[in-house]
């Protein structure tokens, strides 16, 4: 799957702590979708001038580096924080092809809820599901 994503290195977490697998400089965006303390100030070595490292934010979670490399952009979105500055820059990326979204199918409808949590709860989801708010399920590409 991340192959296909255009990875050139592939890291199983339970086996290698990611910041230790890559190079200084070798990436342009890190994507941080937990927002642990201290993950930021781990990555920045691998991040090139003119990347980005991008959180997910909400609560009392989701930080970005005290002391960031010179020409990394940080950029913390979610549900307390974001605003359209952020979401413009994401909404850049999404336009320029370096970054996507990965939906699993099938797509739910409203009525296949239960469906979907139990597709969550299971193993080998890679990606987002995604529920319709309609009873007319809908491919999303």
């Amino acid at each position: 799957f991340v192959k296909a994503l255009g990875a050139d290195v592939i890291v199983d977490y339970h086996k290698q702590d990611l910041a230790d697998a890559l190079e200084n400089d070798s990436v342009d965006i890190v994507f941080d979708n937990f927002g642990m303390p201290g993950t930021a100030d781990k990555m920045m070595h691998a991040i090139r001038a003119g990347g980005t490292f991008l959180v997910l934010q909400g609560g009392n979670w989701g930080t970005i580096s005290d002391n960031p490399k010179d020409g990394v952009n940080q950029v913390a979105f979610g549900f307390a924080s974001f605003g359209k500055p952020e979401l413009d820059i994401i909404k850049g990326m999404f336009e320029a092809g370096t970054l996507t979204a990965s939906v699993m199918q099938p797509v739910y409808t409203i009525d296949e809820v239960p469906e979907a949590f139990t597709r969550f709860e299971g193993h080998g989801i890679f990606g987002k599901i995604a529920v319709v708010p309609s009873n007319t399920a809908a491919t999303l590409v």
